[in-house]
């Protein structure tokens, strides 16, 4: 919009009513208010808006949801100024009847750790401000959560059936004691409906399950938390130590080593560590050691490191002195129940012997897509850094029990990792394709990480991408692009998700994700 010559917006057609448009394209006429100052009158006549800053607010029921299935609206208008300001307006038996439909939504975001990965079965309780309604949304294992009724889970006899464990006998929330992690069920529906009098709206799949308010999300506990709804299970094996490992993280480590050394030095915490370029230790939690390797100070992700000493996210701790510190963790309703944040600094302020394994070898946390990409490049180094062909100290990996891949005459395969049962008959550079994939006659292949399952039809090319499990890439796709040819700001690694048919001709950018 722009000023007229007078230095105001005109707001065309003001003095009878506002159009308001749904996202179905139908208009209603909507009588109009304005609250606080009074309009402004052009010379000419039009109401207009002065120049200056103006709050615009969706206006609802006060209170609860749909409390009275009309609004009657009064006009009220000021004598000195002919009739024609609007100055507010009042609920009234004689007023014009405007129908109430309260505005309903969703609600959908993704959880992701440090870096991009994505995490599954993290609930969050979501909050009505207006009548304090609350419900469990549970993240799926793609990472997102979401209110929308779909096909794949629609309102039925599991909606809000995540709120079970989370309430009390009263109908309160309650955090529970032990929370049964498997029974949360991320494609259970969602539904707010109560209304101030305490009846409540059937759930409706034609309409968004939140209602127009401000809604409080919170998460509900993390990392250190899931070791503590383990307890009882840990507890039945009785053990002395105990071992806890990241799952996002590629190395190769002598367990059995790691356990000798917590056992030689005594700890309570054994944490295994990683030199990193200096430049790079603010992204990591920094664990500053004496000359004996004893760890005096952790410090997470510092804005100025002291050392470059990383955690890997490998600890050993003494059971019985973890088991105490969880205990009390989970009581504490100020923590975070996180390792890094609450358990570690915990075991360092009592005094608890804490050692540092320093570790040498291969390490990549796979915690982003670039970083996965990263990974599987790192397998086409003629160095093998990872030494996958170590026969004394082997990688064990599922077995599918394909045949030997197939490679035709005119194939073109150069520095490429192929596993078993692949059939190609087009052109892979400097690739890995993963059990059972198809690349067809024309198909091209360069920097790229093939899931298993994926066929590759003729003429597609796939440029510096991940592809993901069970795709089809149908004839004359286009997929990423190499670095040389596009712009530094615009290229990226290209992301297809899992079990994905491309169709014929399709074009996906670098750095977008389908």
């Amino acid at each position: 919009m722009r000023t007229n010559d007078e230095g105001a917006f005109v707001l065309k057609d003001a003095e009878s009513s506002f159009t308001h448009m749904d996202k179905n394209g139908q208009e209603t006429q909507l009588p109009y208010k304005v609250s606080g100052s009074d309009f402004y009158k052009l010379s000419d006549g039009p109401i207009a808006m002065p120049i200056g800053t103006y709050a615009i607010q969706e206006v609802k029921a006060p209170e609860g949801y749909r409390l009275d299935p009309t609004v009657r609206v009064r006009h009220i208008t000021d004598a000195d100024h002919d009739g024609e300001i609007i100055e507010t307006y009042d609920a009234e038996e004689n007023g014009d009847l405007v129908t109430d439909q309260v505005v309903r939504s969703d609600l959908r975001f993704m959880k992701r750790a440090e870096g991009a990965a994505k995490l599954a079965g993290i609930p969050f309780k979501l909050t009505s401000k207006t009548t304090g309604e609350w419900h469990i949304i549970v993240t799926d294992k793609n990472g997102l959560a979401s209110t929308e009724s779909t096909a794949a889970h629609p309102h039925d006899q599991r909606t809000n059936s995540n709120d079970e464990q989370f309430r009390a006998p009263d109908g309160s929330f309650r955090r529970p004691p032990t929370l049964d992690v498997d029974a949360l069920d991320p494609t259970a529906g969602t539904w707010f409906g109560l209304r101030a009098d305490g009846t409540a709206i059937d759930p409706d799949n034609e309409h968004g399950a939140l209602p127009f308010d401000t809604y409080e999300l919170e998460e509900l506990r993390c990392p250190a938390n899931a070791i503590f709804q383990n307890l009882s299970f840990i507890e039945a094996y009785d053990p002395e130590y105990v071992l806890i490992l990241s799952g996002d993280h590629v190395y190769k480590m002598d367990y059995a080593d790691l356990l000798r050394r917590h056992k030689e030095a005594g700890a309570a915490c054994t944490i295994a560590v990683l030199e990193v370029p200096m430049e790079e230790a603010s992204r990591f939690g920094i664990m500053n050691v004496d000359e004996n390797d004893d760890i005096y100070e952790f410090e997470e992700k510092p804005k100025k490191p002291k050392s470059n000493l990383a955690s890997m996210g490998v600890y050993i701790f003494t059971w019985s002195a973890l088991k105490q510190y969880l205990i009390d963790d989970e009581a504490d309703p100020k923590s975070e129940n996180d390792f890094g944040k609450n358990i570690i600094p915990a075991f360092l302020r009592d005094g608890r012997p804490m050692f540092a394994y320093a570790f040498e070898g291969y390490w990549k946390d796979v915690g982003t897509l670039e970083s996965l990409w990263d990974a599987n490049m790192d397998l086409l180094d003629p160095t093998d850094p990872i030494n996958m062909r170590d026969s004394s100290f082997r990688v064990y990996a599922r077995n599918y029990a394909s045949p030997a891949t197939r490679i035709d005459p005119g194939a073109r395969v150069t520095n490429s990792f192929v596993a078993e049962g692949c059939i190609i008959r087009g052109t892979v550079e400097h690739s890995v394709l993963y059990t059972d994939c198809e690349v067809e006659e024309g198909a091209i292949i360069t920097g790229a990480v093939i899931m298993p399952n994926t066929r590759v039809c003729k003429g597609a090319n796939v440029s510096y991408a991940i592809v993901g499990e069970g795709c089809v890439i149908e004839e004359g796709v286009k997929i990423g692009e190499r670095p040389e040819n596009c712009p530094n700001e615009d290229w990226g690694i290209t992301v297809v998700g899992h079990k994905k048919t491309l169709p014929a001709g399709s074009v996906i950018k670098p750095k977008e994700i389908v």
